[in-house]
């Protein structure tokens, strides 16, 4: 199970098993924002963040203030949080490809909307993201505590299934998941931003952004629920 995490305002955004819905829905909500998706179950569950960031990022899920907290229970606990009390984003991804072809143009100028399931249009955006979980009561944080220092390369093992015959299906073409295409996305980037002559207007470079887009689905299969957060980090990243 994968969780995504707005970096900007650090907050929890959804949580979902598939990273390419997890990546279509903050397109769609946080079209200029830096967002992170983390797998709950990995022993490496928010090791990449600060301590600042780990604090702030509980605050903002709870309410609870927890200034001087050891940084490895802090993750405990939010992985607890994440994975027993907040609720994964009931979203198909091929509405939240539509909604995001409904509305590409308000994304590229940074105006975000809202994942309405069953419909093939977005709603409009709420100004405030409500908190998502109570703060974790005396016997959870005890236990995150216990827990900590062997952090559990996954929470829950998988239960087997009985097998169900069935007729043979032809072989899929594997998703591509952003890590893995993440260095051809800054790569067709970097070099189409470099032939534009390097601009530094947001307004030009969204432009350019559009036609990226356009590129790396084309020309190297991977589609816009995959490239927008790398392209956001991305204009970010050179632009500031």
């Amino acid at each position: 199970m994968f969780v995504s995490i707005d970096m900007d305002t650090l907050q929890f955004l959804h949580k979902h098993h598939d990273q390419m819905v997890l990546g279509g829905l903050s397109f769609l909500e946080a079209p200029h924002h830096s967002i992170r998706n983390e797998n709950v179950n990995s022993e490496h569950f928010l090791l990449g963040m600060t301590a600042l960031e780990i604090r702030m990022l509980y605050r903002n899920t709870t309410g609870e203030d927890v200034t001087g907290s050891d940084d490895r229970v802090l993750r405990e606990m939010l992985a607890m949080i994440v994975y027993d009390h907040m609720p994964p984003t009931l979203a198909l991804a091929a509405e939240v490809e539509a909604q995001i072809a409904a509305v590409e143009d308000d994304l590229y100028k940074g105006v975000p909307w809202k994942y309405a399931l069953g419909a093939k249009v977005p709603a409009k955006a709420m100004e405030l993201f409500p908190l998502h979980c109570k703060p974790l009561d005396a016997v959870d944080k005890h236990k995150a505590a216990q827990q900590a220092p062997q952090r559990r390369a996954a929470r829950e093992a998988p239960k087997p299934r009985a097998p169900v015959e069935s007729a043979p299906q032809p072989p899929r073409a594997p998703k591509q998941r952003a890590s893995s295409v993440r260095p051809t996305i800054w790569a067709v980037a970097d070099t189409m931003w470099a032939e534009a002559g390097k601009p530094t207007d947001k307004t030009v470079v969204l432009e350019l952004r559009k036609k990226m887009y356009d590129v790396l689905e084309e020309k190297h299969g991977v589609k816009r629920t995959s490239s927008s957060n790398e392209l956001g980090n991305w204009m970010k990243d050179r632009l500031g």
